[in-house]
């Protein structure tokens, strides 16, 4: 097939995979990499895994997938996967909540954009709306219960603490010290990528 003619077809289906995410056909099945899309006619909807998840192509359930060439849903799955980082990348390196970010790019696409880049500009949108829902049912509760968390971690730190200064070759106190320690390393760990995901 003529060179023109393949680049011509991959263009048309990444427009097509563009108008999907545009019309929120995508959504997470709640598993990494992993996305349904519904087909463009509205009668079904198929899985679609990005290459992160099946190098090197990824892979679908529709028939179109042939296993040699990305289908529009695979594309589709990655845009809507590349918006949710940049809109994450957006928000962080501009100190925006999400739903800010999302009140900017709308301000953005009403002073007037020419395509493509309404249409991504509108994909990016979308995600920072889903991404401040996101941040607003489940964020700051899950933070909150996090920072409870390693309160409490440094209390029985301190308190062990205290015992180990009574008696220092108590064995049992130091394995409690060191599993206490763990678990406020691990703690921290998880307030870190929390902030980084939900600010």
């Amino acid at each position: 097939m003529d060179a023109k003619i393949i680049a011509q077809k991959r263009k048309d289906r990444y427009h097509r995979a563009l108008k999907l995410v545009e019309s929120e056909a995508v959504s997470s099945n709640g598993q990494p990499h992993q996305f349904y899309v519904r087909s463009g006619s509205g009668n079904g909807r198929y899985l679609a895994a990005t290459p992160k998840a099946i190098p090197p192509i990824g892979t679908c359930t529709c028939k179109d997938f042939t296993g040699t060439r990305q289908c529009k849903h695979v594309l589709a799955a990655e845009i809507y996967e590349k918006a949710e980082a940049t809109a994450k990348e957006w928000a962080a390196k501009h100190c925006l909540s999400y739903s800010r970010l999302g009140d900017k790019l709308l301000h953005d696409l009403n002073c007037g954009m020419v395509e493509p880049l309404a249409t991504k500009v509108t994909i990016v949108f979308h995600a920072c709306l889903r991404l401040a829902r996101k941040e607003e049912m489940t964020g700051p509760m899950e933070l909150a219960q996090v920072r409870h968390s390693i309160v409490k971690a440094l209390g029985g730190i301190r308190e062990i603490h205290e015992q180990l200064r009574d008696n220092p070759d108590n064995r049992v106190a130091q394995e409690q010290l060191k599993g206490l320690r763990a678990t406020l390393n691990n703690l921290n760990a998880q307030e870190a990528r929390m902030l980084l995901a939900y600010h």
